[in-house]
């Protein structure tokens, strides 16, 4: 065996300690790289979620647009009392909007559409989805036997009256009659 000298025990330890503080030296660096990057990515989150909330406020208002608007126009022209009426026709159930036509359904509150049986032919009968139309309205109110909602509804008078389909017969009262007025020209019976 070969005998180590304090000298080269003092040079290892000398090489050994200036290796460290390469390693200490490359650590601080990459540790500050890693802390500006993190500082980085706040200011990245940061405008992501600046871009999130843009986004969400745009759909908000794509809805109001393309979905809320037409909605509300439907309930208004059915009742004068259109965004009441609507909130409580949407407490009994939902309204869906058709992506490809664009089109407006009547679903009960678990998303299942309401049919309607429409004569098909001389024979048969074919199911359909209810859309969101003032007879649809009146025909699925009457269905579910909902009276609250039939206070919105317009009362229909006359047979060509909007929202009469034949089914409610009303009729005017009948004027009453007046009481004929003797006049001079008329002769009175018995007495000449």
């Amino acid at each position: 065996m070969s005998e180590v000298t304090i000298e080269q025990l003092q040079a290892d330890n000398e090489s050994l300690t200036a290796e460290l503080e390469k390693v200490k030296a490359k650590n601080a660096e990459l540790l500050g790289k890693v802390k500006k990057a993190q500082q980085g990515s706040g200011e990245y989150s940061e405008r992501l979620e600046a871009l999130e909330a843009e986004n969400q406020s745009l759909k908000s208002e794509l809805r109001s647009f393309t979905f809320d608007s037409p909605v509300n126009a439907v309930f208004k022209e059915v009742s004068g009392a259109g965004s009441i009426f609507r909130e409580s026709f949407e407490k009994h159930f939902s309204i869906i909007q058709d992506e490809y036509e664009g089109r407006f359904w009547i679903h009960d509150k678990d998303g299942n559409p309401i049919y309607k049986t429409v004569k098909q032919g001389k024979y048969g009968n074919k199911e359909e989805p209810r859309e969101l139309t003032f007879n649809d309205i009146r025909d699925v109110i009457d269905e579910y036997g909902l009276e609250e909602l039939q206070f919105f509804l317009p009362k229909p008078i006359g047979s060509g009256a909007p929202g009469n389909d034949g089914r409610n017969y009303s009729r005017a009262a009948p004027a009453a009659e007046k009481p004929k007025e003797a006049s001079d020209n008329v002769p009175t019976f018995g007495m000449r």
